[in-house]
């Protein structure tokens, strides 16, 4: 039986044009991309096969190195989630695929040890509707409940 799961509001930290992305209640679209590391992780990674132990609540947050306001959440958003054992965070860059040492500056910079995933093609990005065509709207979050 495949589990399916639900996406939660989290706009207190989302600056971006909520209205535009998914709205409350969607399933979460499946996506499959490179980590910082070029190992492939995706949406089974994280969301499947959980057991009690799992957080509670995923959090995606999708970013770019061009997002002044990316700068401060970030590493805010890493102190909850290093915090609170019922939460995983997972970035999501959507700079392109010629941009990865801007992309490993900026986690050195901003003192970024999570887990980051890179969608150097913004397909993840387009299906969660933070891109449409060539321009993404970031910070965008999503909290997907595992329930």
């Amino acid at each position: 039986m495949m589990t399916q799961y639900l996406i939660l509001s989290l706009t207190f930290f989302t600056l971006s044009f909520a209205p535009n992305l998914l709205p409350i209640g969607s399933l979460a679209e499946k996506f499959y991309i490179s980590d910082i590391n070029n190992q492939r992780q995706g949406y089974k990674t994280y969301f499947t096969n959980q057991t009690p132990k799992d957080p509670k609540l995923n959090i995606l947050s999708f970013w770019s190195t061009s997002c002044i306001p990316c700068r401060k959440e970030m590493p805010e958003l890493e102190q909850i989630a290093e915090a609170n054992p019922d939460i995983r965070l997972v970035f999501i860059n959507l700079n392109t695929k010629n941009e990865i040492g801007k992309v490993k500056s900026f986690l050195g910079k901003f003192g970024i040890k999570g887990t980051v995933l890179l969608d150097q093609y913004q397909t993840t990005g387009k299906k969660y509707k933070v891109c449409k065509g060539s321009s993404c709207s970031v910070p965008a979050l999503y909290g997907i409940d595992p329930q």
